[in-house]
């Protein structure tokens, strides 16, 4: 009985809160909507268009929140997160600062130079971020498309030696498929830096893969890992590159896969 009363406790909290943020949240754009509109008409925006300005301001905010809600917790999206943040953070500056402006200003002063010209420049800097905003966004669906094909791609078809498959290749003690020794090890740089090159060990545990002849199987690995989630290249494109059976390349993505999913859900179990 308790455990049902705890759930039911906390679904009506969450509804609660849910409510109360949209109510909060429309409210704060009515006010916000109509100082923004007020404050665009002083600054020489023409009356029929100055519901714009105030819809571009909160509009770069909305897309920021977004971004930032839907790539937390993802370890390969840092970069693109911290875009995000720093146009919420900018957004948010503007919007306040204005609010406050309108606010303070007698009614119906005309607005200086200065501000008339931030207020203008507000406009192409709002397009660019959303632009770019927009890329990151799509370009995050794609990677997890890709990643989701490369961690299930066990069909027969993609296996060594079936139909498609381009150059000799040569197995490890596990029977899995290699690369041979030539001319692949210095197609692709990776930043020395990089921490495919860390997770390579890791990998090579999980995908059975050894260190065989006389390439370093760990680099192969990095390369590997380095091609799949930091690009949009598919298993068989980044095998052809590499002179490598695509469906290892699919296993060594699987294992890493699993790797990125360790190491997100280290810092969960560390605190509990």
């Amino acid at each position: 009985m308790s455990k049902t009363t705890s759930r039911l406790s906390m679904m009506l909290t969450r509804i609660l809160a849910v409510g109360i943020t949209f109510g909060v949240g429309a409210a704060s754009f009515a006010l916000s909507f109509t100082s923004l509109r007020d404050l665009a008409t002083r600054g020489h925006v023409p009356s029929g268009q100055a519901w714009l300005w105030p819809l571009m301001v909160d509009g770069a905010i909305l897309l920021a929140t977004l971004g930032v809600v839907v790539m937390a917790g993802d370890p390969q999206c840092h970069k693109d997160r911290r875009f995000f943040w720093l146009v919420l953070g900018g957004g948010a500056v503007v919007s306040i600062a204005c609010n406050a402006l309108h606010a303070v200003l007698p009614t119906d002063q005309p607005l200086d130079e200065w501000l008339r010209g931030f207020l203008a420049g507000v406009a192409p800097v709002a397009l660019l971020v959303t632009t770019h905003g927009l890329t990151l966004l799509m370009r995050l669906h794609r990677r997890a498309a890709a990643n989701a094909a490369a961690a299930g791609n066990d069909d027969p078809a993609s296996r060594p030696g079936a139909a498609g498959d381009d150059g000799p290749e040569t197995a490890d003690g596990d029977g899995q498929e290699i690369a041979p020794p030539d001319e692949a090890d210095d197609l692709v740089e990776i930043p020395a830096d990089s921490r495919w090159h860390a997770m390579a060990p890791r990998v090579l545990e999980r995908a059975s893969l050894k260190e065989t002849g006389t390439r370093d199987r760990r680099r192969d690995v990095a390369e590997v890992l380095y091609l799949s989630f930091e690009t949009t290249m598919t298993n068989r494109q980044i095998g052809k590159r590499l002179e490598m059976s695509h469906h290892t390349v699919g296993k060594i993505a699987a294992a890493g896969a699993q790797v990125l999913r360790e190491n997100q859900d280290s810092p969960v179990r560390a605190a509990s």
